[in-house]
């Protein structure tokens, strides 16, 4: 039996426009989550952001909220927790990574969101084994990560067994898999006549597991028919029809019943190449030695981060400053500046409201400004 495990991600940066929030809603969260309720039992692992339910609030996309949350009333999702606004975790101080998944985790609860699992999604799957402390302090029991960095190290990964480390299970998606499915590289015909052999044939028939995660928004919104025509008989072929000796399952329970081994799993994330990992750049799209943009936008997100106000609860302008969609626009061939800004004027705009009378941090400030203004060339 092949045990599919498949986690969704629901992320829209805090900023995101009324006029996207209300396409991807009517493209991807509301069909997405009437499908989810309609089928008889739970199958898919769900991870939704603090940052996007802000957003459906601030909108007034009322509905999708109401859908998910008779979701997770019902027990048709395993639901796990997350960070706030979407940070790269082993790239943030601790304390701020433990406010991160705090602020996620509060503000989902006061809302009725409250996480089902064990589980913890890392935002783009950037993991690093220095995360596991922060991770044990809200009784995290697993996580993913991408499986490029454990095979480039270690040649193979594991498909019957889950390695775990200091008390953390670490789940290794598929990165062939899930990236045929998020690049629309494999319809649903070619995906059940070709995944349960190609299983089969790599753990010659052996009991086994292949975990599968990408953005939510893959289904409907990047791709217009992949729910239609792609999750929805996936669902229907493989959850309690179990064919091809194949069954869908929320990860958790994926992780009750898989024995665990102790072992080290590498840092890296889903956009980490072996060449990457090779060379040490294990977040390339976000903090890379070889993009200098990268470093002055780290410099004014920390210099934000200094200006915390530790008497709030949660001081959620600051905590926007560690979003990873900054860093993300200007790299992996992306050039735009003007999307980046939208976090990084924030920051600054902050910054300068919150150090008035501060000499030092105003300098500071002005001096990161232009440096980003030559590096991006104005």
């Amino acid at each position: 039996m092949i045990h599919l495990g498949i986690l969704l991600h629901c992320y829209q940066p805090w900023w995101q426009s009324r006029e996207v929030m209300e396409r991807v809603s009517d493209e991807c969260y509301r069909p997405l989550f009437r499908l989810i309720n309609s089928q008889a039992q739970k199958y898919l692992t769900i991870n939704a952001q603090w940052a996007l339910i802000e957003q459906l609030e601030k909108r007034g996309i009322d509905d999708v909220m109401s859908l998910m949350k008779k979701a997770l009333t019902d027990d048709k999702i395993e639901f796990v927790s997350t960070a706030a606004y979407h940070p790269i975790l082993p790239l943030i101080s601790s304390e701020m990574a433990e406010r991160q998944i705090k602020c996620d985790s509060e503000m989902k609860e006061e809302r009725g969101i409250k996480p089902n699992s064990k589980g913890f999604y890392l935002p783009e799957l950037a993991y690093d084994p220095a995360l596991i402390p922060t991770l044990k302090k809200f009784d995290v029991a697993w996580t993913l990560t991408d499986d490029t960095p454990f095979v480039a190290q270690f040649r193979s990964v594991p498909f019957d067994r889950i390695v775990a480390l200091g008390g953390l299970g670490v789940f290794l998606r598929s990165g062939l898999w899930s990236n045929l499915i998020a690049w629309g590289k494999i319809g649903w015909r070619d995906f059940e006549n070709w995944f349960p052999a190609e299983i089969h044939r790599w753990t010659s028939g052996k009991e086994s597991y292949v975990i599968l995660a990408m953005d939510t928004e893959t289904f409907g919104h990047h791709h217009k028919k992949l729910l239609s025509d792609f999750l929805k008989p996936l669902l229907e072929a493989f959850g309690n029809n179990e064919r091809e000796g194949v069954k869908i399952e929320p990860l958790g329970d994926i992780f009750r019943a898989s024995p665990k081994v102790s072992g080290y799993v590498p840092p890296g994330s889903w956009a980490t190449t072996p060449d990457d990992f090779f060379t040490g750049d294990y977040f390339p799209l976000w903090s890379s030695p070889r993009n200098r943009l990268h470093g002055v936008m780290w410099e004014i997100s920390n210099l934000a981060v200094s200006c915390l106000d530790k008497k709030l609860r949660h001081d959620l302008e600051i905590l926007k400053c560690q979003t990873s969609c900054q860093f993300w626009w200007v790299a992996g061939g992306r050039r735009r500046v003007e999307l980046a800004m939208k976090d990084i004027s924030h920051a600054l705009i902050e910054i300068c409201q919150r150090s008035v009378g501060n000499l030092a941090k105003e300098q500071t400030a002005r001096r990161l400004h232009r440096d980003l203004v030559d590096l991006s060339g104005g």
